[in-house]
């Protein structure tokens, strides 16, 4: 965005210009919310690794039939929660996140196509060349 304001420095109330920061500014805010949604997608798949682990190495010790988030209960006995132990075991993980896009903004040279537009590039990964997929959450197991 500074890139863009600063290539329109002087002309920032042309139509062209207001028109160049406002789909820039939906782009890049597209971009982090596609961003937000891969770390969510990261974290979210770590999460159910470390709960499923805990569980098989508490769940016959401590007659653990289940674990689920505390929001989903009205209410619930203090000495059933678990998120003290699941933030150990959180914390001693290492998530690899995908690698975040460059953005480089460029002054439009066909004035027909809009000025901002598709200046994201994805995120690259390894020797592919190709957009770093996100990673999923594993499926959740039922009995």
């Amino acid at each position: 965005m500074d890139e863009l304001k600063e290539l329109y420095k002087g002309k920032e109330d042309t139509p062209e210009a207001q028109t160049a920061l406002r789909d820039v500014q939906a782009a890049l805010e597209r971009q982090f919310a596609a961003e937000r949604h891969a770390v969510r997608q990261v974290l979210t798949a770590v999460l159910e690794k470390v709960v499923r682990e805990w569980f098989t190495a508490n769940a016959q010790s401590a007659a653990i039939r289940a674990v689920a988030p505390a929001g989903v209960f009205f209410a619930y006995s203090p000495v059933l929660d678990i998120t003290d132990a699941v933030m150990r075991e959180m914390n001693k993980e290492k998530p690899e996140f995908p690698a975040l896009p460059t953005v480089k903004v460029q002054a439009n040279p066909n004035p027909q196509e809009k000025p901002g537009t598709e200046k994201a590039s994805p995120a690259k990964s390894g020797k592919s060349g190709t957009a770093a997929p996100a990673k999923t959450p594993a499926k959740t197991q039922t009995p």
